[in-house]
């Protein structure tokens, strides 16, 4: 009896023996994550270049900077999905931009939108504080309720800092907590030169930002889509009462006057000149151009439209990395076939014009895996484009 006991004792010892080894034998060997190989194959060097030359067709259409740079204090023109500066001067000048600190203001509302904190459709009291402000304005009263969707639609189309500063005590409880969300937000999006003092834009010291700057924060507010449901609005009422309404027209003239501009934020204080920050987008490809301190209303829109026109003349989007095509190839020790081929899983898009080369740096992490034709198939990447 005790001898049958010690075989059972040795039978299902065995058993779990085995079962341990071919959990630990069976590997999905078509699935091997080959990242720290890569890693040392090359190198400890996380990077290689992959050049590939294309021209585009599109004729060079010049700008006389010159012109423009003597009727402003500084320019920038963006491509809105990468970010990248195509034409700058004095980008990075700290300037007062007036009514275009309005934008973060905007960002900031469609933020707390898009996390559930409140609907269009909740209602806001207003402050008296609110409803004193001076400068551009929809002449909200106190202790009345309005909706969101106005308060944020006449902030859109009328530049109203009355609203702003009803948006703010909605969202932060005072106005000076709000500022401090702003300058948050404004580090978030490496705004390394701004500083907000107030939700609208209104003279005060130390309040700045730049071309560049504000281009970035344009960039941040049109990645939300309700924007856009208030920027083409050309013109539309805010109501008071039943027998009272303020009439509201869009401030960005651009709409009426650049085809395709479908975005902006105008701005304008004695000191801080005639500003602007739109965007406009053809066939895909979208532009951000930012102005400030222009000599007067006209002429900011005349180099805001000839910035937009040298981006779309000058540049379109090529395709530069197809999806699954091959980098480069890598040797690795635990490979079968003791190399593995690079690849993105991803088309990458670039704007250019030109030959151009384009270089990638590839970061392996642990969750690129080789394929049944040792591939490595990478997510995380960057690309520059060299001009």
């Amino acid at each position: 009896m005790r001898n049958k006991n010690l075989f059972g004792v040795f039978y299902y010892a065995v058993i779990m023996l085995l079962a341990i080894s071919v959990a630990f034998a069976v590997k999905p060997l078509k699935k091997i994550s080959f990242a720290e190989e890569i890693r040392k194959s090359l190198n400890e060097q996380y990077s290689f270049d992959y050049e590939k030359s294309f021209e585009n067709e599109t004729p060079v259409a010049k700008i006389s900077a010159n012109e423009i740079e003597k009727s402003c204090k500084s320019y920038c023109l963006i491509d809105a999905k990468s970010g990248e500066a195509v034409l700058t001067n004095n980008e990075a000048k700290r300037l007062p931009i007036a009514s275009m600190c309005k934008i973060m203001t905007l960002i900031l509302c469609f933020e707390n939108l898009e996390a559930g904190k409140f609907s269009v459709n909740d209602s806001v009291t207003v402050s008296e504080r609110a409803s004193g402000m001076g400068g551009s304005q929809v002449f909200l009263e106190a202790h009345k309720n309005y909706s969101v969707k106005d308060l944020i639609k006449s902030i859109v189309v009328a530049s109203a800092n009355d609203s702003c500063v009803a948006m703010a005590e909605k969202i932060s409880g005072s106005v000076e907590r709000f500022v401090t969300e702003m300058n948050n937000k404004a580090k978030e999006l490496k705004m390394t030169d701004t500083n907000f003092v107030n939700p609208t834009g209104l003279p005060q010291e130390g309040q700045y930002s730049s071309a560049a700057d504000a281009c970035k924060m344009f960039k941040k507010l049109i990645s939300f889509k309700e924007y856009f449901d208030y920027s083409k609005i050309w013109m539309d009422r805010i109501e008071h009462t039943e027998e009272r309404y303020t009439e509201i027209s869009n401030t960005n003239k651009l709409l009426k006057t650049y085809p395709s501009c479908d975005s902006g934020k105008t701005g304008y204080t004695s000191e801080a000149g005639h500003c602007i920050t739109a965007s406009a987008e053809r066939d895909g490809t979208r532009f951000i151009a930012c102005v400030i301190g222009a000599t007067d209303g006209k002429t900011r829109f005349k180099i805001a439209s000839k910035l937009l026109d040298y981006g779309f003349n000058n540049f379109e989007y090529n395709e530069v990395i197809t999806p699954y095509e091959e980098l480069s190839v890598a040797k690795v020790k635990n490979s079968k076939n003791k190399t593995v081929k690079m690849v993105l899983a991803v088309v990458v898009l670039g704007v250019c014009c030109g030959v151009k080369t384009v270089q990638i740096m590839i970061c392996a992490t642990e969750d690129d895996h080789a394929g049944i034709d040792d591939t490595a198939v990478f997510h995380k990447f960057f690309v520059f484009i060299e001009y």
